[in-house]
């Protein structure tokens, strides 16, 4: 059965929540199972089973990482990795470019969090990964225009 583990080791039995749910019916095989273990092995402890997280990320688009990009990108970390850069002028331009996209231009929101973050992250492809590669090669700046669409288009 998949709805349960036994480690001898460690006198532990993970069950999984179907596997807890059908065993509090005495009718149920699940229930004699349970039973039966504890009473071959009294000091037997019994542990649910919780969420395990995924070893990869898959994004909407298909691409495979091995962490949600996202995670942990706040506006403040994405300023802080800028304002870190060396000081020229495609640093000049990022920053133009990202508080184009990040404040208000008038009265219109220009775009959503989820722009700016995905912005952030095909300008920089290298954050996750190495982020000391901006520190000695020239930063190219994108066009942030499909950027803005992006939430247009939602």
């Amino acid at each position: 059965m998949e709805n349960y583990k036994i480690d001898f080791t460690t006198k532990t039995l993970t069950i999984t929540k179907a596997f807890a749910d059908k065993s509090e019916d005495p009718a149920n095989e699940e229930y004699e199972l349970l039973t039966k273990f504890q009473k071959d092995f009294p000091d037997l402890k019994i542990v649910r089973r919780t969420h395990k997280t995924p070893k990869n990320y898959t994004s909407k688009s298909g691409e495979k990482t091995k962490c949600n990009p996202h995670k942990n990108l706040t506006y403040k970390n994405m300023e802080l990795f800028m304002n870190a850069l060396p000081d020229n002028e495609s640093k000049k331009e990022v920053i133009k470019a990202y508080e184009f996209l990040r404040f208000k231009t008038g009265s219109i929101q220009t775009s959503t969090y989820k722009s700016v973050s995905d912005w952030f992250l095909t300008q920089f492809s290298e954050y996750r990964n190495n982020p000391l590669f901006y520190l000695t090669n020239e930063i190219k700046v994108i066009d942030f225009k499909p950027f803005i669409e992006q939430k247009e288009g939602a």
